[in-house]
């Protein structure tokens, strides 16, 4: 290799070392720019299944998972890609319930609609784990299909 066929990679070299582009072997480190990877533990059972107090008909009290699965969010997204946001709602609102408080809910004909906005409120923030007017837009489209997954309920007397 010749002098004359050098320069101009030493040119090149030294218009990107004072653009601040050179990256020394010592510091180029394939991690410093991929986050840490993300561990995720499986929750155990009784976890998983623990219930805290929701709302209460006359003396019957209904229940609400206390942890919410976290890939909850996921399924809903996909929902709503797949079969329109009212069927993602309902299937956010019967899992974090359950069926037999959903059912209590659905067939409560007293619920104020105040009560009603803050059962959903509550529960979608719960579930989702943000702010619901962010992740619910206000019209939605819904295909008329009806499914929910995970069903599971509890309540107390």
């Amino acid at each position: 290799m010749t002098i004359t066929s050098i320069i101009p990679l030493l040119c090149v070299a030294f218009l990107f070392a004072r653009k601040g582009f050179i990256l020394t072997l010592r510091d180029f480190r394939w991690r410093k720019h991929v986050p840490d990877i993300i561990k995720i533990v499986p929750r155990d059972k009784a976890a998983a299944e623990e219930r805290v107090d929701i709302f209460s008909i006359g003396a019957d009290m209904y229940t609400m998972l206390a942890h919410p699965p976290g890939n909850l969010p996921l399924q809903y997204m996909a929902i709503v890609a797949e079969r329109g946001v009212d069927v993602a709602v309902k299937h956010v609102m019967v899992t974090v319930l359950g069926e037999e408080t959903w059912q209590a809910a659905l067939d409560c004909e007293d619920i104020s609609k105040e009560q009603l906005a803050q059962l959903m409120d509550v529960v979608l923030k719960h579930g989702l784990g943000g702010d619901p007017d962010k992740l619910v837009p206000k019209t939605g489209v819904s295909s008329g299909q009806n499914g929910t997954r995970k069903p599971g309920g509890s309540r107390k007397r």
